[in-house]
């Protein structure tokens, strides 16, 4: 199984935003703090920035990183 690691391209950015949502909203569930709402948007948002940071940047402020099989 080969993986690819590298960092975000524009096109990517709508599926992370979607990943980043499902990813947030189980865990706060599972770790039983789902009420906690405004939290998760702020997660939420703070996950949009990173990838935004790294993209105005091409890297140098920020470096987030994907991974794909």
């Amino acid at each position: 199984m080969k993986l690819l690691i590298r960092r975000p391209e524009q096109s990517d950015i709508q599926a992370l935003h979607e990943f980043f949502d499902l990813v947030i909203r189980d865990t706060y569930k599972k770790e039983g703090i789902a009420e906690l709402v405004d939290d998760q948007q702020d997660e939420w948002e703070t996950k949009k920035q990173y990838v935004a940071m790294d993209l105005e940047s091409q890297g140098k402020k920020k470096i987030f990183l994907v991974s794909f099989k």
